[in-house]
């Protein structure tokens, strides 16, 4: 998955409008965020409001560092 995250990131250098960009990364990252709330519904969320654990954090900033 990171590698083709990673494969995303270069066609998107490559020729998308840098807002497009940067919008399809948040994007993505919302979605990501939601899948792994859901898969921690009790766990009490962070200072940011996210329910994410550690090790879903971890994938989630390795997800955003293979999209940048």
């Amino acid at each position: 998955m990171l590698a083709q995250c990673r494969r995303v990131a270069e066609i998107l250098r490559a020729g998308a409008d840098p807002d497009d960009a940067t919008a399809y990364r948040q994007w993505v990252r919302r979605v990501a965020l939601r899948i792994c709330e859901a898969s921690c519904p009790g766990e009490v969320p962070d200072p940011a409001g996210n329910r994410a654990g550690d090790g879903d954090r971890e994938l989630l900033d390795r997800l955003m560092a293979a999209l940048s």
